[in-house]
């Protein structure tokens, strides 16, 4: 459970601030702005087994584009923070909207009245901006975290757990107890904890 949870809280953040940074931006009038928020969902559009498929193919050490010969999902020290870039990836286009929804809650009136005040950008961000989407960024956390901490199908195909359990999420393992070992009650207990949890 230890890589599992640490998975899950760790996509989970990274989902939060890249998401985050990527609402800002998306909220701001830019000029083919449609077009930024329509790229912005693509990983939310592709099933999980598709997007694995893709990343293997990018990160294959033979013939992948990335320079250098890496085995990322291969090796020890590269494969669960390959998961965790790839899970971010994929879970981010929710939480960019989300929190994109969020951002055109906040009454423009109280980022002009803070301005007016002499509140840098910063501090507007503070004050304004995060206690606005406080309610959001509770819910799409909340939401991440059991997503993540769910996930099966995409690590299933990316690593099937390995190198040596290295990125062996709780689903996997649970899947893992049942199909592959017939421990049908060890694999139904780790359910409920996780259900729970």
């Amino acid at each position: 459970f230890r890589i599992g949870v640490g998975w899950a809280v760790s996509v989970t953040l990274l989902q939060f601030v890249a998401g985050l940074g990527l609402a800002l931006l998306l909220d701001q009038d830019l000029r083919l702005r449609w077009l930024a928020r329509t790229l912005a969902l693509v990983p939310w559009a592709m099933p999980p087994v598709i997007i694995a498929i893709m990343w293997r193919l990018l990160l294959n050490p033979n013939y992948g584009p990335l320079p250098g010969g890496v085995n990322w999902l291969g090796e020890f020290a590269t494969a669960l923070p390959a998961v965790i870039v790839i899970g971010v990836w994929a879970g981010m286009p929710q939480t960019t909207i989300t929190l994109l929804a969020g951002l055109q809650t906040i009454d423009r009136s109280l980022h002009e009245a803070a301005a007016v005040d002499g509140a840098g950008a910063w501090r507007r961000f503070w004050n304004v901006t995060l206690p606005g989407l406080r309610p959001v960024i509770v819910a799409i956390t909340t939401l991440d975290l059991i997503w993540n901490l769910n996930s099966f199908a995409l690590v299933y195909v990316l690593t099937a757990g390995g190198p040596g359990g290295q990125t062996m999420l709780p689903m996997l393992f649970a899947y893992n107890a049942a199909f592959r070992y017939g421990e049908f009650g060890y694999a139904s207990a780790m359910g409920g904890v996780m259900v729970v949890l």
